[in-house]
């Protein structure tokens, strides 16, 4: 205010009129000089007393103070008066009029929590003879806690501090607000980890991208590597780089882009499916930028192809189910005419004929495997005399050009395995050197113990029986050994292979709580191994059962919709003494059963059929005559549920096996009769 009117005063007497006369204009100047003279002098007086108007700086700081939030303080390092500014006495809840400004009162406002702290941080200040930043609380008199930021410098001359000043500034909402953008970026990070989604920013001014942690990780980089649109551009896969170009120029031609899927090299060679999408961003200036996003879904790819091989394995169980009906009745009719025929003519075309049945019914089990339909029973078996068995029909099967080689453990090597699905393995492993080996080569059969990692118990048995099968053919490159157990994957040429083989057998050996690894190199060969639990189970050799022994005088009802199969059935029985009625469908056998079910000792039935499914005809049959004796024949496994015992025999099924099954069932009704 004073300036205000010393201004105004120099104003006026700039500009006023002079007074008329010789000698006006000198005398009228010399009247207002010395009225400003006197004005200047009531100023100083004014400003050197008790009640001094402050001057136009130190109000527009104080001023500057409280807009800002920021509060003051002086420090006379000879008298240690502290003085506060206005905007300081607020801050901290004083009344400048009542309340003297003192180190005290100051330190009666932090918060109990810092105080110790804080006490610390200024014994060391004082001690190095400085002050730095700190951050403390301040716990007011309403209960409210603020947040305060303080600063200040020594001012120094000659001979030591002149005067020491300092800041103290509520930083209560920024440090809130900082906090809070501190915790959208920690959120933001682990929502885009937990997504597999990275982002980045290109600037049209800078060249430089910057990117979140995630996007590095997608493509495989350190996380104080830079990133720039080139070296972007080079994690793109080969076949897919056009893509990404096509991508990047839409973003700079301001063309909506629809999310594109684009695979990336990572460094190490893995490879990541990713869906990409950018947009263009045009900022006040004439600044560019292009924000993208990449979304790492692998594993969603991943996902996708499990869900289709999954459905694959649903057509493939429903078809299975039907070829395990028809082309096992058809096996068995093949098969049994073939043994038939052995017994009177020993001739190897024959025996080719029901080798290749054996074969057929393998793929058949290798198809109800996928199902889940097969019927299993596990039993302690050597694996020594099952690589033995499986060798006479492999050696017929891989052709002449191929030797086997045994290099078997010299003591037994036993597992608790279904006989099946062991020959099954075998089988395959041998199918699939032979089409390894087009120019002839080596198959090597191997087995012998191993001992389990002690560490393991109770993860792992403690001993293993290991099997190797290796071949001498073109072996596999490393996608190829990668993909090999996967469902449908093969490299036969068409009409040559199912991409069944070795994915049957790694479901197989899981179900036995098995392992199975793969060492393959082109042209080097390939070897499969195996490792089986070892069982403890005494395998004991069944003696030999003569043909007499399977003689029998029972009545048997036979129902098969299968006529071929039902009068090679009829025959077999026959033969080996047995009375039997043979009819095609479940209302002929109800009509018989009607007649002459008293004279009936065991029912024979196929388990589908037209009108009536085996497992129903049974049911009515038992419930008329509880001793009944019935055999289920099919290639299902059969539901318990309901039927009490029975005998079960899975197609296809030889002449021997059906009437040793039909001899136990008749045995037991015997005994059971004559109380034995």
């Amino acid at each position: 205010m004073a300036n205000k009117k010393i201004a105004t005063a120099f104003l006026e007497a700039s500009s006023a009129p002079p007074a008329p006369g010789p000698g006006s204009e000198e005398s009228a100047l010399r009247r207002r000089v010395a009225e400003l003279e006197a004005e200047l002098d009531r100023l100083r007086k004014s400003v050197s007393g008790p009640n001094a108007v402050l001057p136009v700086r130190e109000a527009i700081l104080s001023e500057t103070e409280k807009a800002a939030h920021i509060g003051s303080w002086f420090l006379d390092p000879e008298t240690m008066a502290v003085t506060w500014s206005e905007e300081l006495f607020r801050l901290l809840a004083y009344d400048p009029a009542v309340d003297t400004a003192s180190p005290e009162k100051y330190f009666q406002r932090v918060h109990p929590e810092d105080l110790p702290r804080v006490l610390k941080t200024m014994e060391t200040r004082t001690l190095q003879g400085k002050i730095l930043p700190d951050d403390m609380r301040m716990l007011l008199p309403d209960g409210s806690v603020r947040e305060f930021h303080t600063d200040g410098v020594v001012i120094r001359n000659g001979s030591g501090p002149f005067y020491i000043v300092g800041t103290v500034m509520d930083v209560t909402e920024t440090r809130a607000a900082e906090r809070n953008a501190e915790r959208m970026a920690r959120f933001l990070k682990e929502a885009q980890s937990v997504a597999n989604v990275g982002s980045w920013l290109w600037d049209s001014v800078t060249g430089k991208v910057e990117c979140s942690d995630e996007l590095k990780r997608i493509l495989g980089m350190s996380q104080d590597e830079d990133l720039n649109l080139q070296n972007l551009l080079s994690r793109v896969h080969p076949e897919d780089q056009e893509k990404a170009k096509r991508a990047r120029d839409e973003s700079f031609a301001n063309i909506f882009q629809v999310p594109k899927e684009i695979r990336i090299l990572r460094p190490d060679g893995s490879l990541r499916h990713t869906l990409s999408q950018s947009k263009r961003i045009e900022e006040p200036g004439g600044n560019l930028r292009i924000l993208g996003t990449i979304w790492d879904i692998t594993e969603r790819k991943q996902l996708e192809e499990q869900l289709r091989q999954s459905q694959k394995m649903e057509v493939v169980g429903r078809v299975a189910g039907g070829v395990a009906h028809d082309f096992n009745n058809l096996l068995t009719v093949i098969s049994g005419n073939a043994d038939l025929m052995l017994e009177d003519y020993d001739d190897d075309r024959l025996r080719r004929i029901r080798d290749a049945s054996d074969v057929g019914a393998a793929l058949t089990r290798q198809l109800l495997a996928f199902s889940r339909q097969a019927v299993v029973k596990p039993l302690g078996l050597d694996l020594n005399v099952a690589i033995r068995d499986i060798v006479r029909i492999v050696d017929r099967l891989i052709g002449e050009d191929i030797n086997i080689k045994l290099d078997l453990s010299p003591e037994p090597v036993v597992i608790l395995a279904d006989v099946a699905q062991v020959q099954q393995i075998l089988l395959n492993l041998a199918v699939n050197a032979r089409d390894a080996m087009a120019n002839g080569g080596d198959l090597f059969f191997s087995t012998r113990q191993a001992p389990g990692n002690p560490m393991n118990m109770g993860i792992e048995p403690a001993r293993w029986v290991e099997l190797c099968v290796r071949d001498t053919g073109q072996g596999m490159d490393p996608l190829t050994r990668a993909r090999a157990l996967e469902p449908f994957f093969t490299t036969k040429d068409p009409g040559k292979g199912t991409g069944l083989g070795l994915s049957t057998i790694a479901d197989i050996v899981t179900q036995m709580k098995g392992t199975l690894a793969i060492t393959s190199e082109p042209n080097r060969g390939t070897q499969v191994t195996i490792r089986f639990p070892h069982s403890s189970i005494k395998v004991d050799t069944p003696a030999p059962v003569q043909l007499k022994s399977r003689k029998g005088a029972e009545s048997i009802l036979l129902v098969e919709d299968n006529a071929e199969l039902r009068e090679l059935v009829r025959l077999f029985l026959v033969t080996a003494g047995y009375k039997v009625q043979a009819v095609g469908r479940p209302s002929e056998a109800e009509s018989l059963w009607a007649v002459e079910k008293d004279a009936i000792d065991l029912l024979i039935t196929d388990m589908v059929m037209p009108e009536k499914s085996g497992k129903d005809l049974a049911k009515s049959f038992l419930a008329a005559k509880p001793k009944l004796r019935i055999l289920f024949i099919s290639g299902y496994t059969p539901n318990r549920n309901g039927l009490g015992e029975f005998g079960f025999l899975q197609k296809p099924f030889t002449r021997n096996e059906l009437l040793d099954t039909v001899k136990a069932l008749c045995s037991a009704k015997q005994a059971s009769s004559t109380g034995g």
